[in-house]
């Protein structure tokens, strides 16, 4: 009976040297990462983004995506779980690229006391561990991307219009580019 008591103690103050932070989630706040260098990043948004791949509909590809502002500037850390995150641009760059729009959670839940942010070879770059729960720090909102110079516009390039009119060729289309992670079987396009 003794002894029962002894672990049920031990059990609670092991229980309450717990931080709370690994215990419950920041919600309507941001999570302050730093590591011992005097780097550090706050955490504004978690989402994740699904590539579905046709050839295998029941497994898709999730990526987790954190949205991080790291002085004044918005960037995001992803990848396959938190142990290998990769440095990423604004959201809407992470969604070119992956291929898959990101879906944000509506507050910010639980997230590890430690993340890790790798190269792109999975080498370690930082390791940053939670420090607070503050409140979103205030940033411009995400440019959104804008149209070269010399692009042409809507309705496409007068030199263009009058080439079809005048009975021009077209000049043969691009292939289309294959998604990163993706590869297309010889013979399934027709050439």
């Amino acid at each position: 009976m003794m002894a029962r008591t002894l672990a049920a103690l031990a059990l609670a103050v092991a229980v309450s040297a717990v931080p709370a932070r690994a215990m419950e989630a920041c919600g309507e706040q941001a999570a302050r990462y730093e590591n011992g260098k005097g780097f550090a990043f706050v955490v504004i948004r978690a989402g994740e983004a699904r590539v579905v791949n046709p050839l295998r509909p029941l497994t898709p590809e999730v990526t987790q995506v954190l949205e991080v502002v790291i002085g004044t500037k918005r960037a995001t850390a992803y990848g396959p779980d938190f142990t290998s995150l990769r440095r990423g641009g604004t959201p809407s760059v992470v969604q070119a690229m992956l291929g898959a729009p990101i879906t944000w959670e509506p507050k910010l839940p639980v997230l590890p006391d430690t993340l890790n942010i790798v190269s792109e070879e999975g080498t370690p770059l930082a390791e940053l561990s939670f420090t607070l729960c503050v409140a979103p720090p205030a940033i411009a909102p995400e440019a959104t991307p804008q149209a070269k110079k010399g692009a042409p516009r809507k309705g496409g390039s007068k030199a263009a219009e009058g080439g079809a009119k005048t009975g021009g060729t077209k000049a043969a289309a691009k292939p289309a580019k294959t998604p990163q992670g993706f590869s297309i079987p010889q013979g399934a396009v027709a050439e």
